[in-house]
């Protein structure tokens, strides 16, 4: 557990906190497009989460979107 001795605090206000910058960071810009005042909150040095992951049948340009003739 850290020593509390030199944690600084902050008061800050919105609209509403997205908890998590992977698949939060559509619903942050989906609140922030409505004007909403928006706090995006992720643990790692850079947002992404699990979505920087995503492979497969939900990426662009899939083999099973080509076999389909989806353009992407």
């Amino acid at each position: 557990m850290r020593s509390q001795k030199n944690q600084r605090t902050k008061t800050l206000k919105a609209d509403i906190v997205v908890i998590g910058g992977g698949g939060g960071l559509a619903a942050a810009l989906a609140a922030a497009e409505q004007k909403a005042k928006v706090i995006l909150l992720e643990k790692r040095k850079i947002p992404g989460g699990n979505t920087a992951l995503a492979r497969g049948l939900l990426a662009g340009e899939s083999p099973v979107q080509r076999r389909m003739r989806i353009d992407a």
